[in-house]
């Protein structure tokens, strides 16, 4: 039911029923020594009948109906579309609402259950200090631009960090600012601090392959591998070959496959260390803890005065995307097939009617 506020002040409210012949009343007062306020007279029962309820329902505000239908969005869910909105609400609450104040129940109802970016953005000193917290040996840290807005932020996992040891010394890179200067000295700066320079430690940024066609024995471990226009060499006790893949992946590479079968010897000899299934074993043993929920924990003084807000982003112009950008290597759905568009007025691909300077005839 909806009602409406009769007179309100500092000392008192006085509400009563939208319909000015229903009997709902309430009444309450401040209490002298606090902010608070006690009822002094309440009718709860409505005389009034249901058809009072309008669809410009002063109550049924988008954060009220949001709670309301909170139980219906999840991380993962989701969750009721706008005309769905609609309906429940009139069949669970008997409220009318239309398309426009739908949308806004459901952007509120999203936002009680999953929160908002700016609350993520307020919130990560607060986790990184979880992090260090309950995985300890772990390096955390934020970089704000000039106005004191988000810019960086750099997560070393400690059992991640000691897993390495074990692992190849291989480093994937995937900095999502522009590859400038400045974010790469700054990622680095961070790297180095928990990951000691060495020579085996290499970066990879593209790898190939090369096909095999002749073998050649030089030495007792040194091989030439021909292929149409290439040549590699192979040494199987350094396990080195010269196309670099045997080097960095520390798993023989197809040349060094030749080298081995052509002198009877078994190719996962050479597999390096780290590739093994003890090493790996040893590499995950330690387990990354969560930080647990946020609010109900408790944190130094100077954690949440790092906080910082989103950073400043321009909105692209034009209608945003849909669907997701497939990544290097990844194909179509199978039996999808893309839709190709013809002129009508000459028949051939590649423009339109309106952009048309082809002569019919």
């Amino acid at each position: 039911f909806e009602y409406k506020t009769v007179s309100s002040n500092k000392s008192r409210v006085l509400l009563s029923c939208v319909d000015e012949n229903c009997m709902w009343r309430m009444r309450a007062i401040k209490l002298p020594v606090s902010d608070f306020f006690v009822v002094k007279k309440y009718v709860h029962e409505h005389t009034c009948d249901t058809t009072h309820r309008k669809a410009n329902h002063r109550q049924a505000s988008a954060k009220l109906l949001g709670s309301l239908i909170s139980s219906n969005y999840g991380e993962k869910k989701e969750g009721l579309k706008p005309k769905q909105i609609i309906e429940q609400v009139r069949m669970l609450h008997g409220v009318h609402i239309n398309y426009k104040q739908a949308w806004r129940v459901r952007e509120e109802a999203k936002i009680l259950v999953r929160g908002t970016p700016e609350d993520s953005y307020y919130n990560l000193s607060r986790w990184l200090y979880k992090i260090t917290e309950t995985n300890p040996g772990s390096l955390t840290y934020q970089h704000v631009d000039a106005a004191g807005k988000f810019k960086y932020a750099f997560v070393a996992f400690g059992p991640s960090i000691r897993g390495f040891s074990l692992m190849r010394r291989v480093i994937a890179v995937d900095v999502v600012d522009a590859e400038n200067g400045a974010s790469w000295k700054w990622f680095f700066r961070g790297l180095s601090q928990k990951i000691p320079d060495a020579s085996d430690l290499k970066l990879v940024s593209r790898l190939g392959a090369a096909m095999l066609l002749n073998v050649y024995q030089v030495d007792r471990s040194e091989f030439e591998v021909k292929n149409e226009t290439m040549k590699f060499v192979v040494d199987l006790e350094k396990r080195h070959c010269t196309c670099n893949v045997f080097d960095i992946d520390k798993i023989p590479c197809i040349h060094a496959i030749a080298a081995a079968k052509h002198i009877k010897r078994d190719e996962n000899r050479f597999v390096d260390a780290s590739h093994l299934t003890e090493t790996w074993a040893k590499a995950y043993a330690e387990s990354i803890h969560p930080g647990g929920e946020l609010s109900t924990s408790t944190y130094p003084e100077n954690i949440d005065e790092l906080s910082c807000p989103p950073p400043a982003t321009k909105k692209k112009s034009g209608r945003p995307p849909t669907k997701r950008k497939r990544s290097v290597g990844e194909f179509g759905v199978p039996g999808s097939k893309s839709q190709s568009h013809k002129c009508s007025r000459c028949g051939t691909g590649g423009h339109t009617k309106i952009t048309c300077q082809r002569p019919i005839g």
